[in-house]
């Protein structure tokens, strides 16, 4: 990468980016910065003339299973909505869609895109789907899922330079074709600047195409330059001249081979998401589970897909956010989970102001009431939310963080629903060691999704990951009006059945009675319970699990060796943490860009214990197993 570590570590901490502002002309939508159109009133005709047909990427998708597609210029996702309706409708291969824009749109425009009138249903359930999950306007990388999977979009937000750099860096599946549409040169010059055509090259083969709106000289002769093969393109009555190029130049990228067939340790939420990327892309999975489907931390049927978001900047705050819009679009269509949205309540004085600094660096500029992330007064908390008098009296300030977009998961059924695929065999054993498992095939790859049990399959990472238990209770509904799942001061889940509390986090075991003491008390005032007398009888029944958590509170994840990765200690994030793990492992399988940073990704990595006990030894964690039964 051509950025230092210190620059990419300054860049990707930054708060929002300001969205594009668009205005609407004779139809069509205008950028004022730049004084130019985004795309002609026929926007979906002149993709198809400008960049599908001289492309010839859907005479040629049919022969891969999947096709790399990369644009210079994301606007308003019209040329990605096209192709991707097209490749739906017109072929059976997959789309993994990469693009980069340094001024993206805000969730407020993605809607008022999706609410005009398009034809093809296709389109509008993806300008739908960019709708309700659209990518915060965070700089970086950001993954979406569509059409079950069939559609990967991976865009960049930021500087295009920086973009490729990181593209470079990861992405080992060639290009089949670039499709560069910025705004005009004249008016956009850094998007088409004579340095980034080098970057194409490098990630091109001589089945690689360019194509591109603009056929203006220095754009044609920079191309030539960079190895491309180019020619115009008469577009006339709609504009003299598009261009389009076939790459001719040296090979410098080396040919990757995705797996035919992986094996996955482990049969919950980690393993669960993990097979169904890899099903998707066509790949057969083998999971072992020597228990029942989703038998350790994942077999809650009531959990929370939230975040607990970090004011800081730091690689593990980015980690959440991106984990977090992640989770959501992958497994928003999911019947296991249930829309609710999610209330943070500060825990303490110290919480106010983290809240302060969360609410800072992530809140949009544009003041959007849809927002991801909502601010929450006293007037709200009392008269929207009904929080009890006696829980406003003592919170530390009487504000809250609002998340419209979290849900409640029940895990046994989503991880059930994830690896009920035609690619997905299920065996219930444990997967053979490391030394048996056939992993040394470059057809064959393995991933340790087991919780703690997967350091006894690399013993030589001394992994710091340990067991820590956990109990939730479910009891009868409480006399309040609160109606959304609440953390901070407590831990609640509304149900039209029996509500869960929780959780505790239990060094060493503690007796059942004890935790449900526990999970009342630190609930009472939000249940609007007078005394721990009355609260106790509500108590329904309870379920007990141990987390897999690591020393440093951050999940184990990443490459081991050439055949194996690992998607562990997730603790009690892993509603979103492991369907980021999978997506950060099936990408590295794939040979995609990675879905997070350069830094997000190192601070997860499994080897990242070895230095630290170089210098103090190692750190062990969890506590011993309670084998105690549900009730």
């Amino acid at each position: 990468m051509s950025t230092s570590n210190a620059d990419t570590d300054a860049r990707t901490a930054e708060s929002v980016l300001t969205p594009a502002d668009i205005s609407w002309r004779d139809g069509r939508p205008f950028a004022a910065a730049f004084d130019d159109i985004y795309g002609a009133a026929d926007g979906s005709s002149e993709v198809q003339r400008v960049f599908l047909r001289p492309s010839q990427i859907l005479e040629r998708a049919r022969s891969v299973p999947c096709v790399q597609v990369a644009e210079l210029g994301f606007g308003t996702g019209l040329n990605f909505v096209v192709l991707a309706s097209e490749i739906v409708k017109r072929t059976s291969t997959n789309l993994h869609f990469i693009s980069f824009e340094a001024h993206p749109l805000s969730a407020a425009t993605w809607r008022e895109f999706a609410g005009r009138d398009h034809a093809d249903p296709v389109q509008n359930s993806l300008y739908w789907n960019l709708a309700n999950h659209p990518p915060p306007l965070l700089p970086g990388w950001h993954r979406r899922r569509f059409c079950d999977g069939r559609i990967q979009l991976s865009v960049f937000h930021g500087d295009v330079s920086d973009g490729l750099d990181e593209l470079l860096a990861s992405q080992r599946q060639a290009i089949d074709s670039w499709w560069l549409d910025g705004f005009s040169p004249v008016k956009n010059p850094a998007m088409w600047s004579a340095h980034l055509w080098s970057k194409l090259a490098r990630l091109s083969t001589h089945t690689t195409y360019v194509v591109s709106f603009t056929a203006a000289g220095a754009v044609r002769r920079g191309l030539t330059a960079a190895g491309f093969s180019m020619e115009k393109i008469d577009q006339r009555p709609y504009k003299r001249a598009s261009i389009v190029g076939r790459y001719c130049g040296p090979i410098t990228l080396p040919i990757h081979t995705p797996p035919a067939h992986v094996r996955i340790a482990g049969g919950g939420i980690a393993g669960a998401t993990a097979a169904r990327l890899l099903a998707e892309q066509n790949i057969k999975v083998t999971v072992y589970e020597p228990n029942a489907l989703a038998s350790g931390g994942s077999k809650m049927p009531s959990s929370l897909l939230h975040t607990r978001l970090l004011g800081d900047g730091s690689a593990e705050a980015e980690l959440r956010c991106r984990a977090f819009h992640w989770a959501r679009n992958f497994l928003g269509t999911e019947a296991a989970l249930a829309a609710s949205g999610a209330l943070q309540l500060p825990r303490d004085a110290a919480d106010v102001g983290k809240l302060e600094r969360i609410y800072a660096r992530y809140a949009e500029p544009d003041g959007d009431a849809a927002a991801w992330i909502q601010w929450i007064d006293r007037a709200e908390l009392q008269d929207r939310f009904q929080l009890p008098a006696a829980l406003l009296t003592v919170l530390p300030a009487p504000i809250a963080l609002w998340f419209p977009t979290a849900a409640v998961i029940n895990l046994p059924e989503l991880c059930r629903s994830l690896l009920d695929h035609a690619h997905i065999e299920l065996m219930q054993s444990a997967l053979p060691p490391r030394d048996h498992a056939g992993t040394n095939s470059r057809f064959t790859a393995a991933i340790l999704a087991n919780a703690d049990a997967a350091k006894a399959y690399c013993p030589e990472l001394n992994l710091e990951t340990g067991e820590v238990g956990g109990q939730l209770d479910w009891i009868t509904p409480p006399n309040t009006a609160v109606s959304v799942p609440v953390v901070g001061q407590g831990y609640m889940i509304p149900s039209t059945g029996h509500w869960t509390i929780g959780s505790t986090y239990e060094q060493r075991p503690w007796a059942s009675a004890d935790a449900s003491a526990s999970n009342l008390e630190k609930n009472r005032l939000l249940l609007n319970v007078a005394d721990a007398e009355s609260a106790q009888t509500l108590l329904h029944h309870y379920k007990r699990a141990a987390r897999c958590v690591a020393s440093d509170r951050i999940p184990v994840v990443g490459r081991i060796d050439e055949t194996t990765w690992i998607s562990t200690a997730h603790s009690s994030m892993g509603t979103s943490s492991a369907p980021m793990a999978a997506a950060i492992i099936v990408s590295d399988l794939l040979g995609w860009v990675q879905p997070v940073s350069a830094r997000v990704a190192k601070c997860l990595q499994p080897q990242r214990f070895l230095a630290r006990q170089a210098r103090r030894g190692i750190k062990y964690i969890g506590s011993q197993k309670d084998t105690k039964t549900d009730r």
